[in-house]
């Protein structure tokens, strides 16, 4: 993203080889984008950009990163926070999805930087009724004032000037990268429709990275899903996979046929170790009959996940709202090895004489991490979560206990508890955080360490997952991607549900 900084601003790096722009209402922006595009030693340094009239420097242009870098790297690893910095999007492209602009007949944003700017001009050339409102003066370099566009001081300048505008629906445009705390996962963002400018973008243009790889279905216009999953967990590879899956469809109307490839060579993830296989189809069902061989031969296919996806405003709605039930029931297959593993799992595990089975997931291990919190929220402690359980159990009378955890002083707290006599799990490795040397790690480092056989993992996990949505009621420790899998496969038949979390803690 550039951003403009006053030209007395004495915070600004200039850059060294003294590059300077002249400041135009309709190139300068682009001007600054191809040069810090083809000079990435420079990101860190600012443009001068010039007044040709008076030839005295009239702002700085500066550039930073799509994403917030004030998280640790370990953190960004953890969301496979994959970056695009956009630097090829144009202002007059009829593949853009407009369905974001659709929503407001007003929009108020704060500053003007390259997207705010961006949006602007699509606005004006695309949707000409609608209201455009900069609290930034600034934004008069490159526009004129209209009936339609105004600059103002702030919102009350909307009561007191423009009062007709209230009685229409309102969009506030932020300008912000991509944010991870809690504020940018707050629901009532979308709801309110406050958005961050890189949103916007990233909404507008994500279904425009079209490849032609062949001749092959002229006719048809894939989805190509295929980005690196790094330390992506099993939750998130099923999650946000059929999230792009729903979102494609819907906002294409059935005109696009997506297509899930997660064979990234290299990458070295918990599912492959980065040996080049398909990820999802070591699991489940392609979502399509045709062969990916022959979509990689074909004329028209977007590319899914070469943008910041994480950011696509219609897939983050998807992940605040979400119905997994019916995402599930409409896209998830097992494949025919991880159904008949998951099948011979459960009735090795669960007694067939127990009738009333509540799953519980003990999740702790990192979530446990200050450094987790900052994006998860924290379990509730082995002795009070057990005290809940044991309460649920005599309330609901459950003859049988399916206990999944992966953390070793959970099991041993309900191994040791009154409740043992009532508890079936699978044997599986489970990790003591006791521990001093795993204290601070995540989970997935311990894994990578042990080099465990990714695929044998794996489909235990689902097999545990599966087991857990066939239970008469469920508790968790947490809202872990276990339990939302689990809910989502269950498909609304749960007789109970509860997640208990730190904060319940009584």
């Amino acid at each position: 993203m550039i951003y403009i900084k006053d030209k007395d601003d004495t915070t600004v790096v200039p850059n060294k080889k003294k590059f300077q722009i002249p400041y135009d209402k309709e190139e300068t922006i682009e001007l600054a984008r191809d040069y810090f595009r083809n000079n990435p030693e420079i990101r860190d340094e600012a443009i001068e950009v010039m007044d040709l009239d008076t030839m005295e420097r009239k702002c700085w242009l500066c550039w930073k990163t799509n994403i917030n870098t004030d998280i640790p790297d370990r953190m960004l690893n953890m969301v496979n926070a994959y970056v695009n910095e956009l630097w090829d999007y144009q202002y007059y492209d009829d593949r853009m999805d407009f369905d974001i602009l659709e929503r407001a007949e007003v929009f108020l944003f704060d500053t003007i930087e390259e997207y705010t700017y961006a949006i602007a001009k699509i606005l004006l050339a695309y949707f000409p009724d609608k209201y455009i409102f900069f609290k930034d003066k600034r934004a008069l370099w490159f526009f004129e004032e209209s009936d339609h566009f105004k600059v103002i001081d702030s919102e009350a300048d909307l009561f007191n000037h423009y009062y007709f505008i209230l009685q229409k629906s309102i969009m506030s445009v932020r300008s912000e990268v991509l944010q991870f705390g809690s504020d940018a996962r707050d629901p009532l963002n979308y709801v309110t429709k406050k958005y961050a400018s890189t949103e916007i973008i990233i909404g507008l243009y994500w279904l425009t990275d079209e490849m032609n790889f062949g001749d092959k279905n002229p006719e048809k216009t894939f989805f190509l899903i295929k980005s690196p999953l790094t330390v992506m967990g099993l939750s998130d590879l099923i999650r946000w996979t059929l999230y792009r899956v729903k979102v494609a469809e819907d906002h294409r109307r059935g005109k696009i046929i997506p297509i899930v490839d997660m064979s990234v060579e290299g990458d070295n993830n918990q599912f492959n170790g980065g040996d080049g296989t398909n990820a999802w189809t070591m699991f489940f069902e392609q979502l399509t009959d045709i062969p990916i061989a022959e979509v990689y031969q074909s004329k028209n296919v977007i590319r899914g996940a070469d943008q910041l996806f994480m950011a696509n405003p219609y897939i983050k709605e998807e992940s605040m709202f979400p119905d997994h039930a019916a995402l599930f029931r409409k896209y998830l297959r097992f494949n025919e090895k991880t159904q008949n593993y998951v099948d011979a799992l459960y009735d090795k595990v669960i007694p067939k004489d127990k009738k009333r089975i509540l799953g519980v997931i003990g999740r702790g291990t990192d979530y446990n991490l200050d450094l987790a919190n900052l994006l998860v929220n924290k379990p509730s402690d082995p002795e009070a979560f057990l005290k809940r359980v044991e309460q649920v159990v005599q309330e609901g009378d459950y003859d049988c206990v399916f206990l999944a955890t992966e953390d070793a002083n959970v099991f041993k707290q309900f191994m040791d508890s009154s409740l043992a006599s009532k508890i079936v799990y699978v044997d599986q490795e489970r990790i003591d955080y006791n521990d001093k040397e795993n204290s601070s790690r995540f989970l997935i480092e311990i894994y990578n360490e042990q080099k465990r056989d990714g695929y044998q993992a794996t489909v235990q996990y689902l097999g545990i997952i599966h087991i857990l949505s066939k239970c008469t009621s469920m508790i968790a420790s947490v809202d872990c991607g276990a339990y939302h899998i689990a809910m989502g496969l269950n498909d609304h038949r749960y007789e109970y549900t509860e997640v208990y979390m730190k904060k319940d803690e009584r």
